[in-house]
């Protein structure tokens, strides 16, 4: 009997030893799970794992960089993003999280830049142009900043774009401008940010 039982504990652990361990891909998913679930130290743990298995895991390094980003912490999400653009030269997103990063730091010039850099690649993307407008505008640069406001109001309407293009109107003495677009904000037809789930 004692040889069954020490036969039985072999096959198990002989079994569990063939497990197989999760990959890469697999510890990005969990930890931007726990990212949506608002468990941000959890999903760090989860993308540091997921980058020690595989370090040119740019997904796992641009998901990190955003959980830090969501923890301000700046510093170390701007490295994050870096590494996932060095590994993936082609990842717009990094680079518009970097500059949005950037812009977080107070390093506007550095953020208009990344910012820019992904709008190269892709023009017409909404989220990348509300983070220009929103870095010229701190700049000081209000007339770029309606031109970007307003392509986002083209391309996906929200409340966010019309108010920060009404702020822009209104530094350049343009209220008549600005309230019509507080008037579009207040309407209730369009949806309070750009990645709202709210259907209008």
């Amino acid at each position: 009997m004692k040889k069954l039982i020490i036969f039985l504990s072999v096959c198990i652990l002989g079994a569990c030893a063939s497990l197989p361990l999760p990959t890469s891909s697999e510890y990005v998913a969990r930890g931007e799970g726990y990212h949506r679930d608002g468990k941000l130290e959890k999903a760090v743990k989860s993308f540091d794992k997921a980058v020690k298995i595989n370090p040119g895991n740019a997904a796992a390094y641009a998901s990190r960089g955003a959980a830090y980003f969501y923890m301000q912490d700046y510093e170390k999400a701007s490295e994050d993003f870096i590494k996932a653009i060095d590994i993936d030269p082609a990842n717009v997103a990094a680079y518009s999280a970097l500059g949005a990063s950037m812009a977080a730091l107070g390093e506007n010039e550095k953020a208009l830049f990344f910012i820019s850099k992904a709008l190269e690649n892709k023009p017409d993307n909404p989220e990348s142009l509300l983070s220009r407008g929103s870095i010229f505008f701190a700049m000081e640069m209000y007339s770029d900043a309606v031109r970007d406001f307003s392509r986002v109001i083209e391309l996906r309407p929200c409340v966010d774009a019309f108010i920060a293009r009404a702020e822009a109107f209104k530094a350049l003495g343009y209220n008549d401008y600005a309230e019509i677009d507080i008037q579009s904000a207040k309407s209730g037809r369009y949806p309070m940010h750009l990645n709202s789930l709210v259907n209008y």
